[in-house]
């Protein structure tokens, strides 16, 4: 049985939640290569995740790349047919880095149905080691239900005081009893408002597994207009200390081995 990791922020359109799952992601899999990875969202009108991990797509948008994968063909092959291995892999688009694989959540003019939907995503977590799920921000239903499934709940948060004091008033409640883990998305480490800082507060070190950062980067934002997410981590993986592209790779890896500790239960 694998494990299911939920990726959400109650903030739209402030955390970039998919942009740093995106990055988490990739390190993850550069870090522990024998582990297999899927990675999904629940968001059918949108294609920003395979927008970013897939070059086909990149500025086209051509859906039609997916409409014969994915979630939607998993939809089919349960209701005709049933899921075996097989066919969850069948459904699956690979990736650049080899340990993962894509299930597209677009082809589908409305959502799946929310308890189909738990139904496939279970079947597609007993199969890899591990999933990761971009859920919609805010307080979607849908988001909420997995969230209560998941092994673990990162929670991107933008790099705002009034953010994080909304988040732990009005959101800690609904994670109770939930492995929570926190991530800077688009994070500035020269801010005065830092990684250190949001660490010395009373509620992360009651409620908060660990805080990690996904760095704010320019090389990283154009892969991933380009859909080359992936390349440009592999292309940076031996990066020298001199290199611009040092800080960003060293947090982001750093991050995916803070999550890595969170899945087998060890202390930061």
């Amino acid at each position: 049985m694998g494990k299911l990791i939920a990726f959400w922020s109650p903030f739209i359109g402030q955390a970039k939640v998919t942009s740093s799952m995106c990055a988490i992601t990739a390190a993850f899999a550069m870090q522990y290569p024998k582990l297999e990875i899927a990675l999904s969202h629940t968001q059918p009108e949108s294609m920003e995740l395979e927008q970013r991990l897939d070059c086909r797509i990149g500025f086209t948008g051509k859906r039609e790349l997916y409409e014969k994968t994915g979630l939607s063909a998993l939809t089919l092959q349960y209701m005709q047919a049933g899921l075996t291995s097989e066919r969850i892999r069948r459904c699956a688009i690979p990736l650049f880095i080899k340990s993962m694989y894509l299930f597209s959540g677009i082809g589908k003019k409305a959502p799946l149905d929310p308890i189909q939907y738990t139904i496939l995503t279970e079947k597609i977590v007993q199969e890899f080691d591990v999933t990761f799920l971009d859920l919609a921000t805010g307080e979607e239903e849908a988001s909420f239900q997995f969230i209560k499934t998941a092994d673990i709940v990162v929670v991107v948060l933008p790099q705002s005081i009034s953010c994080w004091e909304s988040f732990f008033k009005q959101y800690m409640e609904k994670l109770e009893g939930k492995e929570i883990c926190i991530v800077i998305g688009g994070y500035f480490g020269s801010s005065k408002y830092n990684e250190t800082y949001f660490k010395r507060k009373r509620e992360c070190k009651t409620k908060v597994k660990w805080i990690g950062t996904v760095p704010s980067n320019i090389g990283f934002m154009d892969a991933m207009i380009e859909g080359r997410t992936l390349e440009f981590f592999l292309k940076n993986e031996l990066i020298g200390k001199k290199e611009r592209n040092y800080e960003f790779m060293e947090q982001t890896k750093r991050t995916a081995e803070q999550l890595k500790k969170c899945l087998k239960g060890e202390k930061e």
